[in-house]
């Protein structure tokens, strides 16, 4: 992200918040149309943790404004930190959703007669679940590089990619929270002595094999991707 050029800037957010909010809008009607379909409202926490996952994009969208426009520079600092403290409990959300992909067990997609299930809605609901899901996850991902931008900028690249190591890693236990704990973001406001007694009780085994695994993942995943976008901006300064 050049922040030097400020039109590209704007026409890039703008363009990549059309294509998510349309995708997301897809899902809202996806759900609609199952709901009428079926008379039933299952697969509704899909809405909800896509929402989630949008709350950390729009905050570092905000916190990119304020970086290239707000003066001076102090007022700029305090409005940053102050936000930066919304996006990072916040942030675990948008991976957390590629976890929902453990509903699809409750499909039955094949037969031991070795023929498949033929039914709309399963395949149906197969597609469903993906869009919100990877949709969700590329949120994430924007936002984090949004971020990973700003930091670079001001601190150098190697800070920048340790930082993009240190919130993929803190993602990853705080997905194990919320997923098998079953803590929210929020629960940092409204319950913060229960959670950090959860948090502590946490280092075992599991958690730590759960967030290092999750963690290598979402790492490997992140570089692919910036990788993509690193090529693009070359093929654009030609």
């Amino acid at each position: 992200m050049d922040f030097r050029n400020r039109s590209m800037f704007h026409r890039s957010i703008l363009f990549i918040l059309g294509i998510y909010i349309l995708l997301s809008l897809t899902g809202y009607g996806m759900v609609r149309f199952r709901a009428i379909y079926t008379g039933t409202m299952a697969y509704r926490y899909l809405l909800w943790n896509l929402f989630l996952a949008w709350v950390p994009l729009g905050v570092s969208v905000i916190m990119n404004y304020l970086y290239i426009y707000c003066r001076p520079r102090i007022l700029r600092m305090i409005f940053l930190i102050s936000l930066g403290c919304i996006w990072l409990p916040f942030y675990p959300n948008a991976p957390y959703i590629l976890t929902d992909f453990i509903h699809l067990n409750q499909m039955k997609f094949y037969f031991g007669t070795g023929s498949y299930n033929m039914s709309f809605i399963v395949w149906y609901d197969f597609i469903m679940i993906c869009l919100f899901v990877l949709t969700g996850f590329f949120i994430g991902f924007v936002s984090l590089y949004l971020v990973h931008n700003m930091v670079k900028d001001r601190f150098g690249s190697w800070l920048g990619w340790v930082f993009v190591f240190v919130i993929l890693f803190l993602s990853s236990f705080g997905i194990y929270l919320g997923r098998f704990i079953r803590w929210n973001s929020w629960d940092l406001i409204y319950r913060p002595m229960l959670l950090l007694e959860s948090i502590l009780e946490s280092f075992h085994n599991h958690a730590l094999a759960f967030t290092f695994s999750f963690g290598t993942f979402l790492v490997l995943m992140y570089i692919a991707l910036y990788t993509l976008t690193t090529l693009s901006n070359k093929k654009c300064d030609r």
